[in-house]
């Protein structure tokens, strides 16, 4: 899920399944930051994010939010 909030900024939402007992989780990408992890709700089990992926992840959010913030603009500015 892709949501965006009054600060041009984004949410992106992911429900990837624990790798131990499969239950869904929500993961915010925003929180998909190098050395962090996740601890599973049901069985505590604990994934470490791959810090050269959130890395990437991070720079790709960073850079989707400017471009939407550009095309907001650019539509405020049309409709003048």
């Amino acid at each position: 899920m892709v949501s965006q909030f009054k600060n041009s900024q984004l949410y992106v939402e992911l429900r990837p399944r624990c790798p131990k007992c499969k239950k869904e989780f929500l993961l915010d990408l925003k929180r998909f930051m190098p050395g962090g992890f996740h601890s599973c709700y049901a069985c505590g089990s604990v994934t470490k994010f791959d810090g050269v992926l959130s890395e990437k992840v991070q720079v790709l959010i960073n850079d989707l939010e400017a471009t939407v913030r550009q095309v907001l603009d650019s539509l405020s500015a049309a409709s003048r």
